[in-house]
C-alpha cells in the first residue's frame, strides 16, 4: 500500500470531512482483509520512503513480492500512459512531465486545529498498519510518515 499519512487533509477548504471519507480508511479495510488471508503481513510502504530512496524502497517492495528489482523502475519517459485512466488530464500533469522520482517536499504540513480529530484518527490508522505490517521504515528504526505532520499552531483554524 502506498500512501502518505496526511492523504486527504491537504485541502483546508473542505468542511464536514470525516476520517471514514478519507482514502486511508479504505486502505485500512483492504489492509485488514489482506492481512487476515495472507501468509505474511502485507508490506506497508510510505510515499516519503519511496521519494527519499526509491531504489531501497522499491527493492524492499520487490523482495517482499518475490519479483526482481530492475533499474528501469526508477526512470520512465515523459508523457501520458495508456493506464492513466479518465482523470489523467485533470490530475496527472506533474506525472506526465516527470521522468523519475523527485525528492520529498521539504515542508512539513501544519494541520489547522479544526482538523486535529481527523489527523488523530488518520494517524492511528496509519500507525496500526505500520506496526502490524512489514515496513522498511520499521526495519530502519524510523517511521517516515509520522514526521510529516505537526500539531496545529494556536492561530490555525
Amino acid at each position: 500500500f502506498f500512501f502518505q499519512a496526511e492523504d486527504g487533509i491537504r485541502d483546508y477548504k473542505v468542511t464536514g470531512v470525516q476520517t471514514c471519507a478519507l482514502p486511508i480508511s479504505q486502505q485500512l479495510a483492504i489492509y485488514r482483509y489482506v492481512a487476515a488471508r495472507a501468509a505474511r503481513a502485507p508490506l506497508v510502504v510510505d510515499a516519503i520512503e519511496v521519494l527519499s530512496d526509491p531504489r531501497a524502497a522499491l527493492g524492499r517492495l520487490c523482495a517482499h513480492a518475490g519479483i526482481p528489482f530492475m533499474d528501469e523502475m526508477l526512470r520512465w519517459p515523459p508523457g501520458p500512459r495508456d493506464t492513466d485512466g479518465v482523470w489523467a488530464p485533470h490530475w496527472y500533469a506533474a506525472v506526465e512531465a516527470s521522468t523519475g522520482f523527485e525528492p520529498p517536499p521539504g515542508d512539513v504540513l501544519e494541520v489547522p486545529t479544526r482538523y486535529r480529530g481527523i489527523l488523530d484518527e488518520a494517524s492511528a490508522i496509519y500507525a496500526e498498519m505500520r506496526s502490524v505490517g512489514a515496513s522498511g521504515a520499521e526495519e530502519a528504526g524510523r517511521d517516515a510518515g509520522a514526521a510529516r505532520v505537526t500539531a496545529p499552531s494556536q492561530t490555525a483554524n
